[in-house]
């Protein structure tokens, strides 16, 4: 089996990054991956925090050891209102999309970050955008789609069922 070191790896998406945030010492994590690995990458805000933070920045990047042709960030219909959370934050979901320039075969990349907070019909919604998208910027080329969809089988602002799941693993390691 041949396996390509990871930064030759095509492309990585990440989500959940941090940049200014106390939880990850303040540090831009996004430009740290990409020096620690000599790549290029496209970092998208999603959510300004605004507890705890020197400019809480928390958002989702591409990476790519392979020139990022162009970049964008769509937002994704807004499913949950952060600001009224416990956690206190702007913004919303997103996904950033990237061209890149592949040995000169250009590749479409999608970081995708759905919403937790929300039902399968609410992040059906977000994922219907994003694919919608891909049709109009990525027509006739090869296209890597990924991310944290959070695939859960609940509504996540459901905190009854949130608990009840809790309890159930807690009793099952035991």
């Amino acid at each position: 089996i041949y396996t390509l070191p990871l930064h030759d790896a095509l492309p990585i998406l990440a989500y959940e990054l941090d940049s200014g945030c106390a939880r990850s010492g303040e540090r831009d994590t996004a430009a740290e991956i990409a020096r620690a690995l000599g790549m290029q990458y496209v970092f998208g805000l999603e959510f300004v925090e605004l507890k705890d933070a020197a400019h809480g920045f928390h958002g989702n990047a591409i990476f790519s050891r392979w020139p990022i042709l162009w970049a964008e960030v769509l937002r994704l219909p807004e499913q949950y209102n952060w600001y009224y959370d416990r956690q206190k934050r702007i913004g919303g979901r997103n996904a950033v999309f990237a061209k890149l320039d592949v040995q000169g075969q250009e590749v479409g990349a999608v970081s995708i970050h759905l919403e937790n907070r929300t039902s399968g019909a609410g992040r059906l919604q977000q994922m219907k955008a994003v694919l919608q998208e891909v049709e109009r910027v990525f027509p006739g080329i090869p296209v890597v789609l990924g991310g944290d969809l959070n695939t859960n089988t609940f509504d996540g602002r459901d905190k009854a069922v949130i608990r009840h799941l809790s309890d159930e693993i807690g009793r099952a390691h035991v």
